[in-house]
Parts: C-alpha cells; sequence; structure tokens
C-alpha cells in the first residue's frame, strides 16, 4: 500500500476460485517445477496469507526458470488456490483413522446393516467439507440412534477427524 499507485486504494481480500486458481498453476508452468520434493501440496498447512507472503517473496531469487508474468487477478487465483488447499484437503494417517473408528465406537451402527447407518468400514471417502454436510443434515438422527444404544458422542481433538476421514 505504500506504492504511489496503491496509496489511494482501499485494502481488499476477496478469495478466487481454487478451480481457477489450479488452471493457472499449470497453465503458467508452476507445476511443472513443483512436483515431487517441490510440491506445494500441504506445504501452506495451517497457515495465514501473511505467511504466504513471504514464502512468495523468498521463493523468487530461487527460481529455476524466469517467473511467469501474472496480473494480480491471476495471482489472487494461483494463491486462492494454493492457501485453499489447507482448509479443504487436511490429510490423515488412515492407521490412527481405523483406531478412532473403533475407540470411538463408530461400528456398532457403522458395521452393523440392520443399525439404518451407512455402512463405512474400510470405504469412508469423504473430504472434510463432506462431512461437515453430512454430519449437518444426520447429526440429529446419529444422536437419537447413539442415545437408544446407550453410546456418548465422540469428541475429537487434533487430527483424529482427518485420521478418521482417511
Amino acid at each position: 500500500q505504500n506504492l504511489p499507485e496503491n496509496r489511494g486504494r482501499q485494502a481488499e481480500f476477496a478469495p478466487a476460485s481454487a478451480e481457477t486458481g489450479k488452471m493457472l498453476f499449470d497453465l503458467k508452468g508452476c507445476a511443472k517445477c513443483h512436483t515431487g520434493k517441490l510440491s506445494l501440496e500441504n506445504r501452506f498447512a495451517h497457515r495465514s496469507l501473511t505467511d504466504f507472503a513471504v514464502a512468495m517473496w523468498n521463493h523468487s531469487p530461487g527460481m529455476a526458470q524466469p517467473a511467469p508474468e501474472l496480473r494480480s487477478e491471476e495471482m489472487r487465483r494461483i494463491v486462492g488456490y494454493l492457501w485453499s488447499q489447507q482448509l479443504f484437503d487436511d490429510p490423515g494417517n488412515p492407521e490412527r483413522g481405523k483406531k478412532v473408528f473403533t475407540q470411538d465406537k463408530c461400528a456398532l451402527c457403522h458395521d452393523d446393516a440392520s443399525s439404518g447407518a451407512p455402512q463405512l468400514s474400510g470405504k469412508l471417502n469423504l473430504s472434510s467439507l463432506a462431512m461437515v454436510s453430512v454430519l449437518w443434515r444426520h447429526g440429529p438422527s446419529m444422536l437419537q440412534q447413539m442415545q437408544k444404544k446407550k453410546v456418548s458422542w465422540p469428541r475429537f481433538a487434533g487430527s483424529e477427524m482427518a485420521d478418521l476421514l482417511a
């Protein structure tokens, strides 16, 4: 905001479509270098947009190829794509997830076809966003079924939900 052309502008934050950001990330050549060890997937987990700006600032001198020319709208979309990965794709550990599934008694309903609950053991393939949607719609009926079976509503801590989803 200290640049002469930006002094009169009001600061704004408008998240962009992650889908178009992914397309631009590929189109502008970013994906060519950012694979394997240099992959940006999950690199920005639990980071702020300021952390992202710092990473971009520090990255510029070490780029293997000249930086692609990006308009501010294009950069906004690419940053939206990369930053959104931490919000919706929290990786979990499937082995720990199996333990959570067992210890929190999920199998009482989800391994029993007569319960009416979807049979999920070994088949759960939901994103965290989809899980929020499922719980919003089905949470009250799940709670009723759990109360009938005298099972307490599980409490998740740390990465347990991400592990369960994995």
